[in-house]
């Protein structure tokens, strides 16, 4: 069901495509990719490794409900966490283990790391560049719902947000606040909102109105881009 229409079903090339073109090419330098997912389609899995072609081997989890439900759900202070959250940031945490796993095999940092969805739509830069990685880990701001799909960070903080879930009986992942309270307790960096992107020139690509529609399209025509090239 990726149909490709803006504020309908996911098209994974296209948003792909912006990520490449809004974050990799302005930031510049050497980019890589992981990817974890619990998409349990094998034509969804290769459409998402065919558009970011991942640096090492992407992580499905396809038997979501038979056994990382009853994984997550098992987790103490369930009760507070629903169930939603758990399976959400525990597969961010993956994500970001994914890429701590690749620092030890090479002996390096990541100079930043890029936290995202992959059904996300930007029609403004993300120089990753600009950010205090040192001291901050910024996310996007939406009044009234979670921030859930950016996340600009250092290589430590990305391996501090891997250990998430090991924190599910001590905060309410489903919570602005409770995200503030794990980075602050569990580790020196500051969990504050990214101003300049933040509810302007992004969206997830179901949930963007006419608007945002007519801007992305206008993003397209006047920067294209080679969809599946590094």
């Amino acid at each position: 069901a990726y149909t490709g229409e803006i504020g309908g079903s996911i098209n994974i090339e296209e948003c792909a495509a912006t990520i490449r073109a809004r974050v990799a090419h302005p930031t510049g330098g050497t980019v890589h990719y992981f990817i974890h997912s619990w998409a349990p389609d094998p034509d969804a899995q290769a459409r998402l490794v065919g558009a970011y072609k991942p640096v090492v081997a992407a992580r499905f989890h396809g038997l979501y409900n038979e056994i990382w439900h009853r994984v997550i759900a098992d987790r103490p202070n369930g009760a507070h966490n629903a169930f939603k959250e758990m399976s959400r940031w525990y597969s961010a945490a993956q994500g970001c283990r994914l890429v701590r796993e690749a620092e030890i095999a090479t002996g390096t940092r990541y100079a930043a790391v890029y936290l995202t969805r992959p059904d996300l739509i930007l029609w403004r830069d993300v120089d990753l560049r600009r950010f205090c990685l040192d001291d901050f880990v910024y996310h996007n701001y939406c009044d009234g719902c979670d921030a859930d799909f950016h996340f600009a960070m250092s290589s430590e903080a990305c391996e501090v947000f891997a250990t998430l879930p090991d924190h599910f009986d001590r905060y309410n992942v489903g919570t602005g606040a409770d995200f503030e309270a794990f980075f602050r307790r569990e580790s020196a960096f500051r969990y504050v909102h990214d101003h300049v992107q933040a509810g302007l020139h992004e969206e997830v690509a179901r949930k963007a109105g006419p608007a945002k529609a007519k801007a992305y399209a206008t993003y397209r025509e006047t920067h294209p881009v080679a969809v599946g090239t590094r």
